[in-house]
């Protein structure tokens, strides 16, 4: 059969992300719902009817919850099939999007599978989405993945098309909006066009709306944040202002600085095993057109982690477009040797645990809480394990390209004498 490159390239894609997902999912046990979850199973279940025992900020993410609604009365699916069916079909196209934006920066199709691998093999993106199906991250990490891929394509509108009502999926799809609107702006500085300015500020009052709307109009008993609750014996449209104070409570807390930081090595260790000066300095010159939407994305999904308090692992995970980017250079120009490649491979097995089963019996949280760290303001050993762990690797790699650099030239014949 003879294909076209692009054809070759679809088939490639969707036969490794098809391959991934289902490995992974033959050994990834499906947990009980607890807390979050059981939110999102309840609107799933009830609706948003203001009969519904509904909490913030769950119920401004209703939109996988009313998805899966409709394939329960359409297609007569269970209550988990129905939310696992949506994570499947969202980790499966997270994976063909990563290969694509690999294939767009000039990788070849084998080190684009590779890219594909490490994002499978981390344990927050498609792993844990997998095990904790009636969480809502997956679908919002496509969309924004989606989004992403528009924005440095430079098809804005169909960004804004995706990430508008991605809102009601996760609220980092406000990452996008702003870099859209922010680079609009700064077109508009400096060319002036009246056109540039309309779309910076139609973006923002766009996106205003569409996140005040939702929290004026639907009524909540409850406010989660930081850990902590607050419940009203009546439905109120006001409380959601109650999370303002929730989440001011640990703004500031040290403990949850050091593992946000600890969630960001983990996630980008695959980027900091590779690094060396000379690749730094290659990505920056070749990411030269797309450098200002990737330290925006970056810093937005940092700043949203923060506030966000809590479940630092997954939400760095809203950086896996700008990890792929970043390694798709890296492998494309870098020198990188098979060697490295293999070393990194292994790296990120083990640092992910992925030959371990994940979850705990019982299904006790905590318990996977202690053993992978980095949640919200918990320091333990675990945590100074994890960091020892990631100073290991990476130096690893800095030793190892060492001695293949220490090799090559050994290897090199000497000037012969004119």
């Amino acid at each position: 059969m003879n294909l076209n490159p692009g054809q070759r390239d679809t088939l490639v894609s969707v036969s490794c992300a098809f391959f991934f997902v289902v490995l992974l999912r033959i050994f990834t046990p499906i947990a009980a719902p607890l807390y979050d979850a059981r939110q999102y199973l309840g609107m799933a279940i009830s609706g948003l009817g203001s009969d519904a025992p509904l909490a913030a900020p769950f119920a401004y993410r209703p939109a996988v919850s009313l998805v899966a609604r409709c394939l329960i009365i359409h297609t007569h699916v269970s209550l988990g099939q129905a939310f696992t069916l949506l994570v499947l079909a969202s980790s499966y196209i997270t994976l063909v999007l990563s290969y694509n934006l690999a294939r767009t920066q000039g990788v070849s199709r084998f080190l684009s599978g590779y890219i594909v691998f490490l994002l499978a093999a981390s344990l927050f993106v498609v792993r844990y989405s997998l095990y904790a199906p009636f969480l809502v991250d997956a679908e919002a990490q496509v969309l924004s993945f989606a989004a992403f891929y528009c924005v440095i394509r430079g098809k804005e509108k169909l960004a804004v098309v995706l990430s508008l009502p991605g809102l009601f999926f996760g609220e980092f799809l406000i990452v996008p909006l702003i870099i859209i609107a922010v680079m609009a702006l700064r077109r508009y500085r400096v060319k002036h066009e009246p056109g540039q300015l309309w779309w910076g500020i139609g973006t923002i009052a766009v996106l205003l709306a569409t996140v005040a709307l939702p929290r004026i109009l639907i009524p909540i008993h409850a406010v989660y944040g930081a850990n902590l609750v607050t419940e009203s014996p009546v439905s109120d449209r006001l409380l959601f202002l109650e999370s303002i104070r929730l989440f001011a409570i640990n703004l500031f807390d040290v403990r949850q600085v050091v593992n946000i930081v600890l969630a960001f090595l983990s996630f980008w260790l695959p980027v900091l095993v590779l690094l060396s000066r000379r690749r730094w300095e290659l990505v920056a010159t070749v990411a030269e057109p797309d450098r200002s939407v990737l330290i925006l994305w970056v810093i937005l999904v940092a700043s949203l982690t923060f506030l966000g308090n809590t479940n630092s692992m997954i939400f760095v995970t809203y950086t896996a477009p700008v990890v792929v980017y970043v390694l798709s250079q890296m492998v494309r120009a870098g020198s990188v040797s098979v060697v490295e490649l293999v070393y990194l491979a292994i790296v990120t097995v083990i640092f992910n645990r992925a030959f371990l089963p994940l979850g705990t019996p019982g299904g006790d949280p905590l318990a996977g809480i202690r053993f992978y760290g980095g949640y919200w303001n918990r320091i333990d050993t675990v945590t100074l394990w994890r960091f020892g762990e990631i100073i290991v690797w990476v130096g690893g790699g800095m030793l190892l390209r060492k001695i293949l650099n220490m090799t090559k030239t050994v290897a090199e014949p000497a000037p012969q004498p004119q």
